[in-house]
């Protein structure tokens, strides 16, 4: 009974950790995504400075670098979303498995047995 009680215990406190975790990528994630696309609406309508190190304007490649971040990360949100979505419609259509193999007594075949 101890062990059930531990066990348990130790199964709850991975849960709560893994959901923190999950918490904490998502609001990260998001914080990303939110960074990037101020940076991006703020950076629009710059004055252009060509003339800097490389003939580069600094701004440009930041929001440039901001945009191909933005649109790698949302590629990738919408194909896992469409893959969980397929993946589960999938599991939603089969049939739950049922066990082919059994314990089968006279009980449960219901026989009766006749002396």
């Amino acid at each position: 009974m101890c062990r059930n009680a531990t066990g348990a215990s130790a199964n709850g406190q991975r849960k709560r950790s893994v959901r923190l975790a999950a918490l904490v990528a998502c609001v990260f994630f998001i914080t990303i995504l939110l960074f990037s696309s101020l940076y991006t609406l703020e950076n629009a309508n710059h004055i252009h400075d060509h003339e800097g190190p490389g003939g580069a304007c600094a701004a440009c490649m930041h929001a440039q670098s901001a945009e191909n971040l933005l649109k790698t990360l949302s590629t990738a949100l919408v194909a896992a979303v469409v893959a969980i979505g397929g993946l589960l419609g999938l599991l939603s259509s089969l049939q739950p498995a049922q066990p082919r193999f059994g314990f089968s007594t006279l009980v449960s075949l219901k026989i009766r047995l006749n002396n």
